[in-house]
């Protein structure tokens, strides 16, 4: 299966405030979808993918063009199932 994928930079707080990295990840999303062809991508099988943060941008965005865009993915990669983390061991009576 052939594979594309288009990285979205934003602008970043405190120097751009809300919403400013919104913004940005609706204007890069709805120039992908409309440029798909120049990409040689299908339009039909385009998704939005990012960690935390950039996935509620992305989702965001993805919620402005909800009928273009056909999956989602979220990835946690900085989650710590451990329970012997500080934070956890000193509120385990909480």
């Amino acid at each position: 299966m052939d594979t594309s994928v288009c990285v979205c930079s934003y602008r970043l707080a405190p120097e751009s405030v809300f919403p400013a990295a919104f913004e940005d990840c609706v204007k890069a999303t709805k120039y992908f979808l409309t440029n798909a062809a120049k990409f040689h991508v299908d339009p039909h099988r385009i998704g939005v993918a990012g960690e935390l943060n950039d996935i509620l941008l992305l989702l965001n965005a993805e919620l402005v063009y909800a009928s273009d865009i056909c999956w989602k993915l979220v990835v946690c990669s900085g989650t710590n199932l451990s329970v012997a983390m500080p934070h956890y061991v000193d509120n385990i009576e909480v």
